[in-house]
């Protein structure tokens, strides 16, 4: 069996690595220069390259998908914001315009 560790620098995944399980690949991870940690916790987000990583809930946080996004503490996700509007039409962000347009 094998696990996967991401390492943090300056907040962020720069490299994940997969290991064996038990203490020859608890010794490998050891030996690595660095802050190593879980690439995945049960029923959170896995690492990705270049996502943060909060050491408090250690948990990972993708990447904005737009510069005016603003993290939901409490869906532990990315909006945008403005709330998308409520109806049967799909939309799209528009960034430089700070709307939601038809999509």
């Amino acid at each position: 069996m094998v696990t996967e560790y991401a390492h943090i620098v300056d907040g962020e995944v720069d490299t994940i690595i997969v290991i064996e399980d038990g203490q020859k690949g608890l010794d490998f991870l050891k030996r690595l220069d660095g802050e190593w940690v879980p690439a995945q916790y049960k029923n959170k987000s896995p690492a990705k390259i270049g996502c943060s990583y909060n050491k408090q809930t250690k948990k990972f946080i993708g990447r904005k998908p737009h510069p005016n996004y603003i993290w939901d503490n409490d869906k532990e996700q990315w909006k945008a914001p403005l709330n998308t509007p409520i109806d049967k039409q799909l939309y799209k962000w528009n960034e430089k315009e700070e709307r939601w347009d038809f999509g």
